[in-house]
């Protein structure tokens, strides 16, 4: 699941990358054929979050950094929570949080490391509680990156109704990725846009941005998603029409 990353709009004195790649795990033994001469930073996917604070360890191949470094590539790590019931849990309790904070900790002091990219999302409304100790976690560890000298990027989520950052904590991030894709998935039941200006869609480019907008992010911190990926699949008609057989991924 590739993407290729471009920043729309003026890019005075922003910190954002103008084209930044994921390379995620199970890919990652294609690194070498990727356009390194056009990206200037590249997110490792993932780094799993897991239910105690820890953070899954995947095996990189040992090359890799290394020919980033010679590239002059910044290499970021993914970590990953993708359920907001999840979120509730691990931001809820303090001693998790901690966890979480202490793993991502030894993860910024590897030199191979340039920084963390927060994919943290939900498909529901996350509890009070635990949006306040996401919040604190945050803080802290904003302090402890910039002591660290390293980078802090985010996944801005698709859901309207998972909104775990403010205009105070969102500027605790770098820079944002705003998630413009998956209209549809490769078992839906209709057919659609991978990327979609239907305003009446959750993951429409004109709702996003307004919900970045309202926190007060510059246009020029956003770099918007595209995926190099597609479900090739027949349809009874056009886009948004019912699928008549199973898609493979393109």
């Amino acid at each position: 699941m590739p993407f290729l990353l471009a920043l729309p709009g003026a890019r005075a004195q922003s910190p954002a990358p103008r084209a930044l790649g994921y390379l995620p795990w199970w890919m990652a033994d294609g690194w070498a054929s990727m356009p390194w001469e056009r990206l200037e930073r590249v997110v490792l996917f993932d780094a799993p979050i897991e239910r105690d604070g820890r953070l899954l360890e995947r095996q990189w191949p040992k090359k890799l950094a290394a020919h980033a470094a010679q590239r002059e590539v910044p290499l970021d790590l993914a970590l990953t929570l993708l359920q907001h019931n999840q979120f509730n849990r691990l931001f809820g309790d303090a001693a998790t949080r901690g966890r979480l904070l202490a793993s991502c900790v030894r993860a910024l002091e590897a030199p191979s490391v340039a920084g963390l990219h927060l994919d943290i999302e939900g498909f529901g409304e996350a509890h009070a509680s635990a949006i306040a100790g996401f919040r604190d976690w945050l803080g802290a560890l904003d302090e402890i990156r910039r002591t660290l000298g390293k980078n802090l990027s985010a996944f801005f989520p698709a859901s309207d109704e998972f909104s775990p950052y403010d205009p105070s904590s969102a500027k605790r991030i770098d820079y944002w990725v705003a998630q413009l894709y998956d209209a549809h998935w490769v078992d839906s039941k209709v057919t659609g846009p991978l990327v979609t200006r239907a305003s009446e869609n959750p993951v429409a480019v004109q709702r996003a941005l307004a919900r970045i907008a309202a926190l007060d992010i510059p246009s020029g911190n956003v770099l918007l998603s595209v995926p190099l990926y597609g479900w090739d699949g027949r349809a009874k008609a056009k886009p948004r029409a019912l699928a008549r057989a199973a898609r493979r991924v393109c």
